[in-house]
């Protein structure tokens, strides 16, 4: 990553903070990572190490094992990960891409006839006008398609376009330890809302999976990133999606917040979804998208499974802290900066993650509370 790369990251992360960005962007790289102008590189073959599960995409995602090879659709083509690939939805066991298919626009079998044979941003159209442009076939925002940055056939190697040009960025996974239902903290508000904002861009649009998540878990993680914006003077435009939503949606937006899930979820049904996920998720990560998950007591392992099936975590289940004191162990980390202190009580919904993580950010002596992988090009 570049000098100035590096402080464009920084200035739309965390403003303008940058004696603690070095070590925020750089912090503690992943399994197959090594650190490097103040970011994390690809330090094995240009890959991932095969089979880790500590901060690595399983397996070898990529098609030919590189890292920023964008591949012309976004999505993991070697097989090696479950799920449709980013931008995509299962559509009766094949893979549709809904934003520019005509014959499912928007949604499985949505077909675009009549006086709106165009199928543009998921919606059939009459003709393909502006934003939108004539790409072959596909009528696409070449503001925003990585696949026709600015100019048709423009593929950025990132898959990341905004502007109309390409940018390369840093993926961010962060896992918090919190469920936000009742009484909050500053640093956890903080907490939220840096770890949401991690990547850069305008619009930002946040896609949002709720699932069974409680009403309380759902307004108070939006609070808390709200109470943070409003003096940060960060804004974001929330997509809250359904699962079968995730795979296709997951291409517009700058970060992906899956909230806790409540009891009424089974362990089974949440490594199902991590199956269906794993391939665009890890596509999302390595364009430089922002995964935030939130996890909290529940009678299920832990909301974490739904990002098992990518080998990003390797966790063993959940142990409530509520009531303990944690420590911010890495302060120079974006996602802690602006805390008003590097100690706090873990209110009631708090979790420790059973795992030896080494990427910890907050933990309370005995295991990560909050965990923040960084993945760059």
């Amino acid at each position: 990553m570049s000098s100035w790369a590096r402080f464009v990251l920084c200035v739309f992360a965390c403003g303008f903070c940058l004696p603690a960005c070095d070590a925020i962007v750089g912090v503690r790289c992943g399994s197959g990572y090594r650190a490097a102008d103040g970011g994390c590189v690809v330090s094995v073959d240009a890959g991932f190490e095969d089979g880790s599960t500590d901060g690595s995409l399983s397996d070898g995602a990529m098609a030919d094992g590189s890292m920023g090879d964008g591949g012309s659709d976004g999505s993991m083509v070697d097989g090696s990960l479950s799920g449709c690939g980013l931008g995509e939805k299962d559509c009766g066991g094949t893979c549709a891409d809904v934003l520019n298919d005509p014959n499912n626009c928007g949604d499985c079998g949505t077909m675009c006839t009549g006086g709106a044979p165009v199928c543009a941003g998921g919606m059939c159209i009459a003709s393909c006008s502006m934003p939108f442009s004539m790409c072959g076939p596909e009528c696409v925002d070449t503001s925003v398609n990585p696949n026709h940055c600015g100019m048709c056939g423009n593929v950025c190697p990132a898959s990341l376009c905004t502007g109309g040009g390409c940018v390369a960025a840093s993926g961010h996974a962060v896992l918090v330890g919190h469920d936000y239902s009742g009484t909050t903290n500053n640093t956890m508000e903080v907490i939220a809302h840096n770890s949401v904002f991690l990547s850069l861009g305008v619009p930002y649009t946040v896609l949002a999976y709720e699932g069974t998540a409680s009403t309380a878990s759902v307004t108070g993680v939006d609070t808390a990133i709200n109470n943070v914006a409003m003096s940060s003077g960060r804004s974001w435009t929330k997509v809250v999606a359904t699962a079968g939503q995730v795979t296709s949606q997951l291409l517009l937006a700058r970060a992906f917040v899956i909230y806790p899930q409540g009891d009424s979820s089974t362990d089974m049904e949440l490594q199902m979804l991590a199956a269906d996920w794993a391939a665009s998720l890890a596509s999302f990560l390595q364009r430089g998208g922002v995964v935030v998950l939130f996890d909290g007591p529940a009678t299920h392992a832990g909301t974490w499974q739904l990002l098992s099936g990518t080998g990003l975590v390797s966790i063993a289940g959940t142990t409530d802290v509520g009531g303990n004191s944690l420590t911010v162990d890495v302060l120079g980390d974006a996602v802690v900066t602006g805390a008003s202190s590097g100690t706090y009580t873990a209110e009631a919904g708090s979790v420790r993650f059973d795992s030896s993580d080494s990427t910890q950010v907050v933990g309370d002596g005995s295991g990560p509370v909050v965990i923040h992988r960084v993945f760059a090009q």
